[in-house]
């Protein structure tokens, strides 16, 4: 199912001899609409196949056919290129080849996966395995190369230098791009190291995806003039505008962390060829719901959109953007034959699936004879600590800050603020639940060691008797653990590490819910429906515990992501994304 596999030459001539309407086509698809996204017109034509790739169009009833050739009557269905997602994220608590087996029976038949999480949860030796297996995924998956992991020098590692770096490249037709530079302002600083690593991927690919939020005038410019390609963070219309006229690929976001099409409806009303519509990442409960591709391409038209337009977004131009297009991303002769069956163009959520001239999923089921997919990937970077103890979370307060502690303070979904907080307690180091001051720890893999952060957390609104730990912890994945008991903060940890990675929740002194993620720590095997129905359990528990977030797990993850405003937490204590500093770390030194 990959097409980096050499065409024979015996396979070129044939389907040169099938449009030339000397050699019978190997499958002929009659009465059918044909989208043709170059024009963005419905033609009347048949599709003629030779092998996996189109050989030719024509008006119906002129295409030469022979005894071997299989004929499929669509009956008036309208066919569209398959759906290509230019920015997704394949490693949302569920693997790339789970996840590649949900989407493409709703009709995502390419994605460019930016791997920037699962590579350093699964580390070099796993990250080159998924690589490796991504050319058995019954979707063409292309792959970013992670460039800053983790995003700054507080870890204290880089975990994909330049040589490693230099070694992933040499998978040339799998990786497109370098993936997402969430730190970009180490640009903007002229950090040499990061710096080399763009120059050497922008050699090899010619892109670089773009992380750029907050970024404009002369900012923006650096990173443009630095090899930025593409943006998926326009949150208002000028963000959308000022990208293009540099000439960025601008992604427009409708999925489970963000949302922007309605702000952003005008560049939905009529097509623009530098436009590329996205997710940015769907949990498995949405996916299971919802659909994939489809369903943004639902939430495109209910904002207005013209179906046409955007279903050209979604296949064209991503294939055109990462270099594919004699592959990928329309209905013409050569490219391969991999398209949706569609009962009208304003609802598409496929019929029929077909990847490579073969069906793959009918009315949103699995029909191939393909067998489940199942990957065995090594852990490359696993949990190297045995047990923790209390003492692993001891705190003292810290001084020097007489407007109050500066805690990281929950905002939404991803972004943090700060809350200066006044420690009412007698016990030095003691969280605060009635004022939900909850501690917060950061554990290094390979040990307290190698690095502890410890700090607090407001706003997550759970009780002062709950303990959460995940393996989950992006964008590092090392081991974060929050509540108000060190004891009992100790025991979820643990609970974690004997999984080998996941999540675990604790109330009360005993264990309410455990998931394990062995998969890299921070992916489940399980199926996609297994998964969502997790999720939604989890969510349910942390909420019933007092949580007013939306989706705690989420939230949770994402409080050591030090590329978003503006307090986090890392294994050298909390950190200011904005002034680019640790401000403290309260982990008790003597114990």
């Amino acid at each position: 199912m990959t097409f980096w596999q050499k065409e024979t030459f015996p396979d070129y001539k044939k389907r040169i001899r099938v449009a030339l309407g000397k050699h019978a086509p190997d499958k002929v698809f009659i009465n059918g609409k044909i989208l043709n996204v170059f024009t963005g017109e419905i033609l009347k034509q048949d599709i003629a196949l030779s092998g996996t790739r189109i050989a030719t169009l024509r008006p119906p009833g002129n295409h030469v056919t022979g005894e071997g050739t299989e004929v499929f009557d669509l009956k008036g269905a309208v066919v569209v290129p398959g759906y290509f997602d230019a920015h997704a994220h394949t490693d949302l608590f569920y693997p790339p080849w789970v996840f590649a087996r949900s989407v493409v029976v709703t009709g995502t038949t390419a994605l460019f996966s930016d791997s920037h999480d699962m590579a350093n949860g699964l580390g070099m030796e796993g990250f080159l395995k998924v690589l490796e297996a991504a050319e058995v995924f019954p979707v063409r998956f292309l792959s970013g190369i992670p460039l800053a992991s983790p995003p700054y020098p507080v870890e204290g590692e880089d975990l994909y230098d330049l040589a490693k770096v230099k070694k992933i490249l040499k998978l040339r037709g799998l990786i497109r791009s370098g993936s997402e530079l969430t730190p970009w302002v180490k640009v903007v600083r002229e950090d040499e190291t990061l710096l080399k690593k763009l120059f050497t991927v922008l050699e090899a690919t010619g892109r670089l995806e773009g992380h750029t939020v907050g970024a404009r005038g002369e900012k923006l410019d650096a990173l443009v003039a630095a090899g930025t390609t593409s943006c998926h963070e326009s949150m208002a219309l000028r963000d959308v505008e000022e990208r293009l006229r540099l000439g960025l690929h601008v992604m427009i976001r409708q999925g489970s962390i963000r949302r922007e099409f309605d702000r952003l409806r005008p560049y939905l009303k009529a097509y623009h060829p530098r436009i590329m519509l996205t997710p940015d990442g769907l949990f498995a409960d949405e996916i299971v719901e919802k659909g994939y591709m489809d369903y943004v391409l639902k939430e495109a038209i209910r904002y207005g959109a013209d179906p046409a337009s955007v279903i050209r977004m979604v296949t064209l131009n991503p294939a055109v953007y990462f270099g594919l297009e004699r592959h990928l991303g329309a209905l013409a002769p050569g490219r391969l034959a991999d398209f949706n069956i569609l009962s009208d163009l304003s609802d598409p959520t496929p019929r029929e699936v077909w990847v490579g001239g073969e069906c793959l999923a009918r009315e949103g089921k699995w029909v191939a004879d393909t067998p489940y997919f199942h990957a065995k990937i090594p852990n490359g970077r696993p949990f190297e600590i045995s047990t923790l103890d209390a003492g692993t979370f001891k705190a003292r307060y810290p001084a020097g800050f007489p407007d109050g502690i500066p805690v990281i303070d929950v905002v939404n979904h991803t972004v943090t603020g700060i809350y200066e907080w006044t420690p009412g307690g007698t016990v030095d180091g003691a969280a605060d639940p009635a004022r939900d001051v909850m501690k917060l720890a950061l554990i290094h893999r390979r040990g307290p060691e190698a690095g502890v952060g410890v700090g607090y957390v407001h706003g997550f609104g759970l009780d002062g008797r709950t303990q959460v730990a995940s393996s989950v912890a992006h964008e590092a994945h090392n081991l974060l653990v929050m509540g108000a008991d060190d004891s009992e903060m100790a025991l979820a940890a643990n609970e974690v590490l004997e999984m080998g990675g996941g999540v675990v929740v604790r109330s009360q002194g005993e264990t309410l819910y455990r998931w394990p993620l062995p998969v890299g720590g921070m992916m489940s095997p399980q199926a996609m429906e297994a998964i969502a129905r997790t999720l939604k359990d989890l969510r349910g528990i942390l909420k019933e515990k007092g949580s007013r977030l939306p989706d705690p797990l989420w939230t949770f993850g994402f409080l050591s992501f030090t590329s978003i405003l503006r307090l986090r937490i890392t294994i050298s204590g909390v950190y200011d994304v904005q002034k680019g500093v640790i401000l403290y770390n309260a982990k008790a030194l003597d114990t």
